[in-house]
């Protein structure tokens, strides 16, 4: 080790795994970083991985059968190979590797078990991916009760918890996978919730009164540790009883949801004083605005939107970009055109209700500057 937790500059998740790597889980115990680096884990790729194979195999085998990556993927495909290269995590094994697309209903899931050599396990849930399903399904959290791949998250946690059992539990998880991770330990079984250590929800969005007034969330809640960059928004958006711990990001605005970009000093993530003012304006904008929309209007809402995106034939963000300005725009122009009356002015009034919150949040702003002179 180089240095204590002190002497350490700011840095990245890089920077951790170098520093880091050296030390077995067994001379140091997971930590807060480890939790972010398996949560980045998860977006990678390892169907072709075979259960128990270590951690150094399997980086080689998901980098040879990747094809045409993602820009985001490419650093966290970096990071797995960097992490697998270290004495810390070479030794760890990868097993039950799940993802499902399913456009009937409407569910974008994947997760992914990461052992330990000591013997416990830590599960890590995947973010949103590209695709319109994953980003329709993150919409649909802020008015439907339950959503698919929370389900799918519960059922994956009992399944492996029951795979290794009388072993301590890790859950982790970013964005879209922070929410699973917390959903999925508030509904493990009660015998399984006393192995777990902790649940790790990474700017991942909060939940309706109703699922923390639960039995399951009450039951997890002193369990749960939540990380928020001072300029996200993602994490922000819904309920959370959890106190957010506010992070440092080198990132801009809503870039600070990427966690390469999270900086970290020895062990821990770095803590901002409070969320910067573009991240309470944020707050104050959406907050505001989904407080003129009734679930139903929500609903109604989403439906809305990716009715008009899925009307080029697009699948996936990538495809909307790849496919000519023109075409998208005239095809959803077409589409939007091709709405009921009512459909057209219930969309249009609830643009006008946000482009007015901004405008009002921006007027609070200003007074505030001009009170503060």
């Amino acid at each position: 080790m180089e240095g204590s937790d002190m002497e350490r500059p700011n840095e990245n998740l890089f920077s951790y795994l170098r520093w880091r790597g050296d030390l077995s889980f067994a001379a140091d115990p997971l930590n807060e970083v480890d939790a972010l680096a398996f949560a980045v884990f998860s977006y990678l790729d390892y169907s072709a991985v075979p259960d128990g194979l270590d951690l150094k195999s399997a980086a080689a085998v998901v980098k040879k059968t990747m094809v045409s990556p993602r820009t985001s993927l490419v650093g966290r495909l970096e990071a797995l190979e960097q992490a697998a290269q270290t004495p810390r995590f070479s030794g760890v094994t990868v097993s039950h590797y799940k993802t499902i697309h399913d456009e009937a209903q409407g569910m974008q899931f994947a997760a992914v078990t990461f052992r330990l050599p000591t013997g416990g396990v830590v599960i890590a849930y995947r973010g949103t991916d590209d695709t319109l399903i994953g980003w329709e399904e993150d919409c649909r959290i802020g008015y439907a009760p339950v959503i698919p791949a929370q389900k799918e998250a519960a059922y994956y946690a009992r399944e492996v918890c029951d795979s290794f059992p009388r072993v301590p539990v890790w859950i982790t998880g970013h964005s879209k996978g922070g929410n699973l991770a917390v959903f999925a330990g508030a509904y493990l079984l009660a015998r399984q919730q006393k192995r777990l250590v902790t649940v790790y929800n990474n700017d991942g969005p909060g939940f309706s009164a109703r699922f923390l007034a639960g039995d399951g969330y009450r039951a997890v809640a002193p369990k749960v540790r939540k990380f928020l960059p001072e300029s996200s928004i993602v994490g922000a958006f819904l309920e959370s009883e959890t106190e957010s711990h506010i992070i440092e990001s080198s990132g801009v605005a809503i870039n600070q949801h990427d966690p390469l970009t999270w900086q970290i000093s020895g062990s821990h993530l770095v803590a901002a004083a409070e969320r910067s003012s573009f991240g309470r304006h944020s707050d104050a904008v959406i907050d505001g605005w989904l407080e003129t929309l009734s679930d139903s209007d929500r609903k109604k809402l989403t439906e809305l939107v990716f009715t008009v995106l899925h009307s080029s034939d697009n699948h996936t963000l990538e495809d909307i970009k790849n496919t000519p300005l023109w075409a998208n725009l005239s095809s959803m122009a077409r589409t939007y055109a091709g709405l009921g009356k009512e459909q057209r002015q219930f969309f249009d009034d609830a643009v006008k209700r946000l482009m007015l919150q901004v405008k009002e949040e921006a007027l609070r702003g200003r007074k505030k500057r001009a009170a503060a002179k």
